[in-house]
């Protein structure tokens, strides 16, 4: 039986990790601008509703990273849309992004920003720790903590995040 909950233990931490997008925020770090869900129910799509200029990595790296992940462990990803590079979201729409992150077999739960690196004045990787529950039918959910490795990428004075190609 210790092998079984090893082994799912270990596919949870594989789904998680492909799920790099997006729990409750541990770093004490809040976004000054997050969009509110009026902003979504508003005639303007939601791709309109920018982010207010930050271009500093060192200063909105950790606050908008823990922003985005708020908002994805409140289960509010339509408002964590904004935080996707602009490119991104030309290719992803808001309501098929909404229904891939309801629909991932992972709940997130709690989060950690942990740091940044940047590589150049316009791309970081930040590192986060999440904490995510796997739900397994007929069998005790399993919960995992993982760091993952996001790209944030600044486009227009803004910094936002690029989620990994699908593969």
């Amino acid at each position: 039986m210790r092998s079984v909950n090893h082994l799912i233990a270990v596919i949870a931490v594989l789904i998680c990790a492909a799920c790099t997008d997006p729990g409750a925020d541990r770093s004490q770090t809040k976004a000054a601008a997050i969009p509110t869900e009026s902003d979504t129910q508003s005639s303007e799509s939601p791709v309109a509703q920018e982010l207010p200029n930050c271009p500093d990595a060192n200063a909105c790296l950790p606050t908008r990273s823990s922003s985005r992940w708020g908002l994805l462990i409140e289960g509010k990803p339509e408002l964590a849309y904004a935080y996707l590079s602009p490119d991104y979201r030309a290719i992803q729409n808001n309501a098929d992004y909404v229904n891939e992150m309801r629909n991932r077999p992972v709940t997130w739960v709690a989060f950690e920003y942990i740091n940044h690196k940047c590589d150049s004045a316009d791309s970081c990787n930040v590192t986060v720790q999440v904490d995510s529950r796997l739900h397994m039918p007929k069998s005790q959910d399993v919960e995992t903590r993982s760091q993952l490795n996001e790209h944030w990428v600044r486009s227009g004075g803004n910094w936002y995040f690029l989620p990994e190609p699908r593969r």
